[in-house]
């Protein structure tokens, strides 16, 4: 097939953008996607173990947070609230997926459950902040540092909301 037929034909597959970027004509995930996907929830996962206990508030503080922004401003929006959403998912049927071993199920019960939302929530605004920043070094690398503090106040945004309901 000639260049052109190749380019018509593969029209809705082909991203020239940076890994962090996503064509929004894009109808279906690679195997590359997919695995993007599952290494940020494993790294997600992973940080659970990484947890420094606060006391009476009941919420530690974790490294999931910054997983979380990292995955929306490195896999893009899309990508990034996938791996957040295949975390959920796996904490929702019972598997201790968060901090101190805990299931998204006990954290929806507790005064956690909003943060687990804003890691959500954070990875698909980071994401889609970055997609759309200029890539000029300097410039890149302080919008990067905004949006990350951004996502933080993102997630302490959902988690206030949700201690004040709960």
């Amino acid at each position: 097939m000639s260049a052109m037929g190749d380019k018509i034909h593969n029209a809705g597959s082909i991203s020239t953008s940076a890994p962090h970027q996503q064509s929004s004509r894009r109808s279906s995930w690679s195997s590359r996607d997919v695995a993007y996907v599952a290494v940020f929830a494993a790294l997600f996962i992973a940080m659970a173990f990484v947890a420094i206990p606060i006391g009476v508030a009941g919420v530690p503080i974790v490294m999931q947070n910054a997983i979380a922004i990292m995955a929306g401003m490195i896999l893009g929006r899309r990508r990034g609230t996938a791996a957040i959403g295949l975390v959920l998912i796996l904490g929702l049927i019972g598997l201790p997926v968060l901090a101190g071993g805990r299931s998204a199920l006990s954290a929806f019960a507790s005064v956690s459950g909003g943060y687990v939302i804003g890691y959500l929530v954070s990875a698909w605004v980071c994401g889609a902040i970055a997609e759309i920043t200029p890539r000029r070094r300097p410039l890149q690398t302080i919008l990067f540092v905004i949006v990350s503090v951004l996502g933080i106040f993102v997630q302490y945004f959902f988690g206030a909301i949700w201690m004040v309901v709960i």
